[in-house]
């Protein structure tokens, strides 16, 4: 175990070296300079001055919260599993469904092993609407986070069996719906 972290370190070092920005070895002579400087023959001409690099701004580094992508692929990662087109336009993915959430029942038997009736679909652990982003299942209660597609937001709610909530009207009745 302690080998395999130390080859996640080593890997890390070797990408953050990579990612530092390298000086030209041709444009600059630093032994010169140093020569240049004892002798006091160094002049202070623009062109040494343009000459010096820049400090380094970690700021400016690229690749400054991800290794592999930039922060628009990111937020483009994070759409796509959201299930928003690349366009932003949400109109061609959305299915034309109520938006109307209703909790039809729960069958419990363990965390793992349970069945719930939402909006007259079976869900499961392992078949799961594709709206629902985290759902945790109780006895009597399920609590839900739901995208919906006409906010373009995640709703986070708590319903119980024979309830339904209005997603536009944000409003929670005991009933069919």
């Amino acid at each position: 175990m302690k080998a395999y972290f130390v080859r996640i370190l080593c890997f890390a070092c070797l990408c953050a070296f990579l990612m530092m920005p390298q000086q030209d070895a041709f444009a600059q002579n630093p032994a010169a300079d140093k020569i240049a400087a004892v002798n006091g023959t160094e002049e202070n001409t623009p062109q040494n001055e343009a000459a010096k690099p820049a400090p380094f701004d970690p700021k400016a580094a690229p690749y400054s919260k991800s290794l592999f992508f930039k922060d628009e692929e990111i937020s483009a990662i994070q759409r796509a599993l959201l299930g928003i087109s690349a366009t932003g336009d949400t109109q061609s993915n959305k299915p034309k469904k109520p938006r109307i959430l209703t909790l039809s029942g729960v069958l419990y038997k363990s965390p793992d092993d349970w069945v719930v009736w939402l909006n007259g679909n079976r869900v499961t652990p392992k078949n799961q609407l594709p709206e629902i982003i985290n759902i945790q299942v109780e006895p009597t209660k399920i609590h839900l986070k739901w995208f919906d597609y006409g906010f373009n937001d995640v709703i986070f709610i708590t319903l119980r069996p024979n309830q339904f909530y209005d997603i536009e009207t944000g409003l929670l009745l005991p009933g069919k719906g």
